[in-house]
C-alpha cells in the first residue's frame, strides 16, 4: 500500500530529467518541455521563453500549423547557443508592419543571441486587477497633461503644426513608458495564457474581478483568433465568465455593446442575448461608454430590428389602452350622457396616460418602462382612488354615481391594464429590472437564428 502511495504521488510531481553533462536537472513541464522541439520568445526575458511541442501546436492553432509545415532555409553561421539541441523551430514576437501589437514570427536558428534580458515579470490574475486600475490613473493623467494649466496661468490654444522636418522628436513622459511596459505585459500574458490552453490548462484569468477579466478576455481572443485557436478557447473563457454569475449579468448591464462584440467570438448565447435586449431595450438611445461605431452594421442592424419589433408591440398596447372604455347598458361604451361618472374616469384615466407617455416622450430618455410595470403593479401603485375622487368632488351632486362605483370603474380600467401590458413588462433578463434600476423595457425575445454564429454560409 505504501509503495503505491508513493508511486501516485510521483505522478503528480514534475518530471525531472537529470543532465548527462553536468550535474544540473531539468524539469520537464509546462513552459519547459525537455522534448519540445519549438522554442518561442516572447521577449528577451527568459522567463518570457518557451519550449513547447509541436504536435500541441499543430493540432491546437491553424496558424502554427502552417508555419510549422513551411521549409524555411537557414542562412548558415553559429547556431543561437542558447537554444537545446532537439530545438528545430525558433519562433520571436516581434514589431509587424501594419500591426498596433507585435506578432510571432518564426526564424532561423542561427544568428546573433539577443542582448540583456528586459526582466518584465509575469504578471497574475490577482496583481492584474491592481495593475489595471493603475493602468486606468495613469492613462487618465496621460489625457491630462498639457491640457490642464499652472494655476494662474490661462490656458492657451496649441501652436500650429510644425513640418515633420523641423518637428522635434517626442520623448515618451514616465506616464506613457508605464502604459506602454503595462500593454506589453498585458500582451504578454494573452501568450501565456493561450499556451496554457494548448495543454489543458486554466488560462491565467481573473476569477474575482470581472473587470479585470473582461479586459483579459478580450486580448485573449484577440490573440486567439490570430492564430486560429478560437475554438479551443471559447470552453476556458466561458467558464470563467459563468461563474461569475450575477456579477456577470451586472457587468453585461454597465456597457452591453462591449460584452456583445465579445460574446460573438465566443459564441457564448446567454452573454449575447442578455446584451441585445439591453441594447434594443434602448434603442435609439445609447448611454453606454463604448460608442456604436464599435459594432458591425450587421450587429446594429440586429439591434435596430428587435427595436423595431419592441416599438411596434408598444404601439399595439398604447391603442388598447388609451381606445379602452366601460361598458354601458348594451355594451355599448359609456358616454357623457348614459354615466357621467364612469366616463369621468375613463377621461381621468386616459389623461394620466397620455400625460405619462408626452412627459417621457420630451424628456428623451429610455425610462419608457417604468409606465408600463407600474400599470402591470395595478392596485393603488398608480392613480389611486384618493386622487380621483378629489378631481371628481367637484362634480359632486350633479348626477354623480357614489364613490364605490368610482372605485369599481377604476378598478376595472386597471385590470385591464395590467393584462394588456403583461407581454410588455416580461423580463428576459437575469437582473431584477427594479433592483438594478433599468427604467427601459426588457421584454425582447432573441431566438437561435439570432445568433451569428449559428447561421448557415
Amino acid at each position: 500500500m505504501q509503495s503505491k502511495r508513493i508511486t501516485h504521488t510521483a505522478k503528480k510531481r514534475r518530471r525531472i530529467i537529470a543532465s548527462s553533462e553536468s550535474n544540473d536537472a531539468e524539469i520537464d513541464d509546462f513552459p519547459h518541455w525537455a522534448k519540445g522541439t519549438v522554442w518561442v520568445e516572447l521577449s528577451q526575458d527568459l522567463n518570457c521563453h518557451y519550449q513547447l511541442h509541436k504536435a500541441v501546436l499543430e493540432r491546437n492553432s491553424t496558424w502554427f500549423a502552417e508555419e510549422l509545415g513551411r521549409t524555411l532555409v537557414e542562412p548558415g553561421g553559429l547556431r543561437r547557443s542558447y537554444l537545446k539541441e532537439i530545438v528545430r523551430y525558433l519562433f520571436r514576437l516581434d514589431p509587424v508592419d501594419g500591426s498596433k501589437e507585435p506578432l510571432l514570427r518564426r526564424t532561423a536558428l542561427s544568428g546573433e543571441d539577443r542582448s540583456t534580458p528586459l526582466g518584465v515579470t509575469a504578471m497574475t490574475p490577482d496583481t492584474a486587477s491592481e495593475r489595471t486600475h493603475d493602468c486606468q490613473q495613469t492613462q487618465a493623467l496621460i489625457l491630462l497633461e498639457g491640457t490642464k494649466p499652472e494655476p494662474g496661468i490661462p490656458k492657451t490654444e496649441p501652436p500650429a503644426e510644425e513640418s515633420s522636418q523641423n518637428r522635434a522628436p517626442h520623448i515618451p513622459t514616465a506616464n506613457e513608458r508605464l502604459r506602454e511596459q503595462e500593454l506589453h505585459q498585458q500582451h504578454l500574458s494573452a501568450y501565456h495564457s493561450l499556451f496554457l490552453i494548448y495543454y489543458n490548462r486554466a488560462p491565467e484569468v481573473s476569477t474575482t474581478n470581472i473587470s479585470v477579466a473582461l479586459s483579459q478576455c478580450e486580448l485573449l481572443v484577440s490573440v486567439a483568433t490570430y492564430y486560429g485557436s478560437l475554438r479551443v478557447v471559447r470552453p476556458y473563457l466561458g467558464n470563467i465568465l459563468s461563474q461569475f454569475r450575477h456579477a456577470l449579468y451586472a457587468a453585461i448591464a454597465e456597457d452591453p455593446p462591449r460584452w456583445f462584440k465579445l460574446s460573438i467570438p465566443l459564441e457564448s448565447a446567454s452573454i449575447f442575448s442578455e446584451a441585445l435586449i439591453h441594447l434594443a431595450g434602448c434603442w435609439p438611445h445609447w448611454i453606454w461608454t463604448t460608442p456604436a461605431l464599435a459594432l458591425s452594421p450587421s450587429m446594429i442592424d440586429l439591434v435596430k430590428r428587435k427595436a423595431k419589433h419592441l416599438n411596434d408591440l408598444r404601439g399595439e398596447v398604447d391603442r388598447e389602452l388609451l381606445t379602452n372604455s366601460l361598458s354601458a347598458e348594451g355594451g355599448h361604451p359609456v358616454t357623457f350622457s348614459t354615466s357621467l361618472e364612469s366616463w369621468m374616469v375613463v377621461q381621468i384615466f386616459r389623461d394620466w396616460l397620455a400625460t405619462q407617455m408626452h412627459n417621457r416622450r420630451r424628456a428623451d430618455k429610455a425610462h419608457h418602462g417604468i409606465i408600463y410595470r407600474l400599470m402591470r403593479k395595478g392596485g393603488e401603485s398608480y392613480l389611486p382612488l384618493e386622487t380621483v375622487s378629489e378631481e371628481l368632488e367637484g362634480l359632486r351632486g350633479n348626477g354623480m354615481g357614489s364613490w364605490v362605483e368610482v372605485a369599481e370603474d377604476l378598478k376595472a380600467l386597471k385590470e385591464f391594464a395590467m393584462q394588456a401590458v403583461a407581454q410588455l413588462v416580461k423580463n428576459n433578463i437575469m437582473l431584477d429590472v427594479e433592483a438594478a434600476r433599468i427604467q427601459y423595457l426588457t421584454c425582447v425575445e432573441v431566438v437561435e437564428e439570432d445568433f451569428p454564429w449559428r447561421k448557415g454560409p
